[in-house]
C-alpha cells in the first residue's frame, strides 16, 4: 500500500490519515455522540443538524480520498501496461 498520496483537494495524505478518516472517526462520533432522541422514540423526527452536517463533511472528505485512491491506482496500473508493451 502507498505510504502517502497527494490529492489535488487535499494536499499529501499519509495512510494513517486514510485510516483516520475512514475507520476512526466514525467509531469516535458513533460512541462519544449521545443523542436523547435514542431514548425518547417521541423525538426521533426532531432533525440534528450539528451530527448531520458532521457526517457530510466527513462523507466529503471520504469520497476525496477514495477519488485519489482510485486515480493513483490507475496511474499505477497504466504505468505497469505501458512497461508491459
Amino acid at each position: 500500500m502507498l505510504e502517502e498520496v497527494d490529492y489535488i483537494e487535499l494536499g499529501v495524505v499519509t495512510k494513517w490519515e486514510i485510516f483516520y478518516a475512514f475507520i476512526d472517526v466514525i467509531l469516535k462520533i458513533i460512541v462519544t455522540k449521545v443523542d436523547s432522541r435514542d431514548f425518547f422514540l417521541a423525538f426521533k423526527w426532531v432533525p440534528n443538524k450539528n451530527l448531520e452536517e458532521k457526517i457530510k463533511a466527513i462523507e466529503r472528505r471520504r469520497t476525496l480520498i477514495i477519488k485519489g485512491l482510485i486515480k493513483e491506482q490507475r496511474k499505477h496500473l497504466q504505468n505497469q501496461l505501458n512497461i508491459c508493451n
